[in-house]
């Protein structure tokens, strides 16, 4: 529910100390979520779909299935880093609905890249490798958490920056490693 858009009809509890528990799961859910893909990629393969559409057609699925959840806040990084600005306006332009070059150039770039990607695992048949990218994703993510400073006080992201515990990096590499 968080890190999808997976309906699950459940009232979570949003509090630091649910987000500490979860933070042990972040790569199994990670390369849960990516057998979906990794799923229609293989379906395309045994049905003899050219590559490229199974790359662009397994990338979509992917994008459709995590909502495009981290593409927003990646663009809104790279507007606010690369503006040049004092902290305090960085985090202005962060929060601006409004999409500048940095973060419409970074998405596409994105974009291009991963779907590059995505049509060299399919073609080289290691597909499978889908899910183990989606892992290392998240276990990158606790890693940060982990190290992280809070940028502001009032912030949705605080329930995961300084919040992720040693034990759990390592029940993600864990998983990673599996």
């Amino acid at each position: 529910q968080y890190f999808t858009r997976i309906p699950i009809n459940k009232t979570l509890d949003y509090s630091e100390e649910a987000f500490r528990w979860a933070s042990f799961l972040l790569s199994l859910h990670a390369a849960f979520v990516a057998l979906i893909p990794m799923g229609v990629s293989l379906a395309l393969s045994f049905g003899r779909a050219p590559v490229l559409i199974n790359a662009l057609v397994t990338f979509t699925v992917a994008l459709a299935v995590t909502g495009a959840f981290h593409l927003d806040g990646f663009a809104d990084t790279l507007d606010g880093l690369f503006s040049g600005r004092p902290k305090a306006r960085i985090l202005e332009i962060m929060k601006d609905p409004t999409m500048g070059s940095y973060g419409t150039t970074g998405i596409f770039l994105n974009l291009a890249f991963k779907t590059f990607i995505y049509y060299e695992l399919i073609l080289s048949g290691r597909i499978f490798l889908l899910s183990l990218m989606a892992a290392s994703g998240k276990l990158a993510l606790a890693l940060t958490a982990q190290v992280g400073k809070r940028a502001k006080a009032n912030s949705s992201a605080n329930n995961w920056i300084q919040n992720v515990p040693k034990s759990a990096i390592l029940v993600n590499f864990s998983v990673c490693m599996i």
